[in-house]
């Protein structure tokens, strides 16, 4: 059979469970958090620049943000802008843990 070095081992010591859920950070409520902090840029609206960024970013342990990182671009501006939000959002009160979230810049409405 397979040797012990292929048999995931979880950090816990216990096999995954339910609760797994509970201790991963919460896309939605990242997204509401980060979302009143979104200022789109003066240029990118008088020049009706709309898009989606959505960034992929690590919450620490403590709710401080590391690895932002874009996934989906929506120009530069756009992205600033959103890398901007998370930084000011932060501290997350949030497990630790890897999240991806997408902001909409819409020249209606900033989701």
């Amino acid at each position: 059979g397979p040797g012990p070095d292929l048999e995931p081992i979880p950090a816990s010591g216990v096999g995954p469970g339910p609760d797994l859920d509970e201790i991963a950070p919460d896309p939605r409520a990242i997204h509401n958090a980060i979302r009143g902090f979104v200022r789109y840029p003066r240029l990118a609206r008088s020049r009706g620049v709309e898009g989606t960024v959505i960034l992929r970013f690590r919450i620490m342990p403590g709710g401080a943000v590391a690895n932002v990182d874009i996934v989906t671009s929506a120009g530069p501006e756009l992205d600033a802008a959103a890398e901007n939000a998370v930084r000011h959002a932060a501290p997350f009160v949030s497990p630790p843990g890897w999240v991806k979230v997408p902001l909409v810049f819409s020249l209606d409405v900033v989701e």
